[in-house]
């Protein structure tokens, strides 16, 4: 497998806009962005809040 260097470029803008202030999204699309209204979405947010170890357990042992 060959892996660009590229692939992370949209990251690295957003972190860009967030720390240095240049113009752009604050937040790369991807998962958190495409997923957002869903009820995985609804997941990641719940965890976001809760980030204790045992509720991260509990959400990645039920995805597997």
């Amino acid at each position: 497998m060959h892996l660009a260097d590229d692939f992370s470029a949209g990251l690295d803008l957003a972190m860009a806009v967030r720390r240095d202030g240049v113009q752009g999204a604050a937040t790369a699309d991807g998962v958190l962005t495409r997923f957002a209204d869903t009820t995985i979405g609804r997941v990641v947010k719940e965890v976001e809040v809760r980030p204790e170890s045992a509720t991260i357990d509990r959400v990645s042992g039920s995805l597997r």
